[in-house]
């Protein structure tokens, strides 16, 4: 994870996304009643839309939603942050309504919390530290198979490797 910038004795991070564990530290960080903000797509329905489903046009706005629920999923490699949006574009967007940012490698978010604790402090630094240190992979080999695994903080990833020699 890259920090952008940070004040915690105010509540605020900015950051990054860099890899799958940074998404598994933000799930232990981010809580229900957190803000969080950041550019993400939406789908704006006009009253022609309304009728059909799936309608709309895309547009890209910076949102800030109160946080409701926090998903990872280690199989999908995603996270998700559900809440209802605080601020945004409001000749576009209807405050109070509801948002899910869908978080990957390369999203840039803010994250205010009325009061960081201490774990939650150490786990955005060991966010830091981890993109610096090296992954561990392991490898078995036996018979024209092998199985690689990569060690990280989230999950271990298996790659199965098959090779007929002849």
């Amino acid at each position: 994870m890259r920090v952008l910038s940070r004040n915690i004795k105010s509540g605020y991070l900015k950051f990054e996304v860099e890899n799958l564990d940074d998404l598994w530290f933000l799930a232990q960080v981010i809580q229900s009643g957190d803000a969080v903000k950041g550019k993400t797509e939406r789908s704006i329905k006009g009253k022609d839309d309304m009728v059909r489903s799936g309608g709309g046009e895309r547009l890209t706005v910076t949102l800030a939603v109160s946080v409701e629920e926090v998903e990872f999923k280690s199989e999908g490699d995603t996270l998700r942050i559900k809440g209802k949006i605080t601020e945004g574009p409001e000749d576009v967007i209807a405050l109070g309504g509801h948002h899910t940012f869908v978080v990957e490698a390369g999203t840039v978010l803010s994250l205010e919390k009325k009061q960081w604790n201490e774990t939650e402090i150490n786990l955005i630094r060991e966010a830091e530290k981890q993109a610096h240190r090296p992954k561990v992979a392991i490898a078995v080999i036996d018979e024209g198979e092998a199985t690689v695994a990569l060690i990280r903080e989230s999950k271990v990833q298996y790659y199965e490797v098959s090779h007929t020699v002849g």
